[in-house]
């Protein structure tokens, strides 16, 4: 046994089912009295769990996938079930939700099955489509959040221009190129992934797992760190950039509401308003109004017109925005999400 485990003068012999057989018929001992006999352990490592730990881990997992399957599912019928009235947001909401559903499939289950279990049950395809659409799905994500954030800093800093910007099509433009992207960059998984049979010979059992196998040490640190900087730390940064911007606006600038976004805009963006909200019989009237006033505007920029026109221009804001007030939590929930 000395001789196949340990020398101390020529360091380690490595053991093979030639040098096991030999030893076997030296010491004229089965194979299972030898390993008995000397305690050894697999050649290939299995790490186990206690019962009590595979239970616990059966009992969560099963009700985080029963919980993240019916909370997305009911997002996407909700969505779905609202398609005439849909904004960007909810676009965007729902692909968060199916993203998260492929997850709920794909990475749950065979998450549990490699904690309780030492052995890979899917053959090849499965070893290399499940670390693909994991990948593909945790990068949907990723972006799809980083464009709800530039979405709500747009639709809350700029809220004017976000109803011409943020169409539904430009939404589902957007989200075409993030699950390209989301795609191209889970796309070596299945070049990478490998199924591998090792054979304990010294226990004489066969070990089937599923591994990542790249050509080089160096072009696995390459995509590890891409994916850390490009698909991480950029759009955390991002994040952190808007959602504090956001914050400034609503809680520094008190830009919360109807009434205090009016207080900080100019004369152009409540012109712009007020001919928004000025019905089709009597736009015409206000824009002739407007135009014989502009002379006016010109030769006087803080005359007694300006402030005639602004004093009437919040008159009749206050007046379409207090007669819609009941419509503002549908039409206005594009502009402050």
């Amino acid at each position: 046994m000395a001789a196949s485990s340990t020398d101390s003068g020529q360091g380690s012999t490595k053991i093979t089912p030639e040098v096991l057989q030999e030893m076997l018929q030296l010491y004229n001992l089965s194979r299972q009295e030898f390993i008995n006999t000397y305690n050894i352990q697999p050649l290939v490592y299995i790490p186990k769990l206690p019962y009590s730990a595979k239970t616990i881990f059966v009992i969560m997992y099963m009700l985080i996938f029963l919980l993240a399957l019916a909370g997305n599912s009911l997002v996407i019928y909700i969505v779905l079930k609202k398609r005439a009235i849909q904004t960007a947001t909810d676009i965007f909401i729902c692909s968060l939700a199916v993203s998260d559903l492929l997850i709920t499939f794909f990475c749950i289950p065979f998450t549990l099955l490699q904690n309780i279990s030492s052995e890979w049950f899917g053959g090849v395809l499965v070893c290399k489509t499940v670390p693909f659409v994991q990948t593909t799905a945790i990068v949907t994500g990723i972006l799809t959040m980083t464009c709800i954030a530039i979405e709500r800093y747009q639709g809350i800093v700029f809220p004017l221009k976000m109803r011409r910007q943020y169409s539904s099509k430009r939404a589902y433009k957007m989200l075409g190129l993030v699950w390209l992207a989301s795609v191209i960059v889970g796309s070596p998984m299945l070049f990478v992934q490998q199924l591998e049979v090792k054979y304990d010979f010294l226990y004489d059992h066969y070990h089937v797992c599923c591994q990542e196998s790249w050509r080089s040490h160096t072009h696995r640190q390459v995509y590890t760190t891409f994916i850390m900087v490009a698909l991480f730390l950029l759009p955390l940064a991002a994040m952190l950039f808007l959602y504090t911007r956001i914050g400034i606006e609503l809680w520094i600038r008190k830009r919360v509401g109807d009434s205090s976004v009016l207080n900080t805009m100019n004369h152009r963006e409540m012109v712009k308003i007020a001919r928004w909200f000025i019905k089709p019989q009597s736009r015409e009237a206000f824009l002739r109004t407007d135009e014989g006033d502009s002379s006016k505007q010109n030769s006087a920029a803080k005359g007694p017109s300006s402030s005639s026109l602004g004093e009437s221009l919040m008159e009749i804001i206050g007046e379409k925005i207090s007669t819609i007030q009941t419509d503002l939590p549908a039409n206005g929930s594009s502009q402050v999400k």
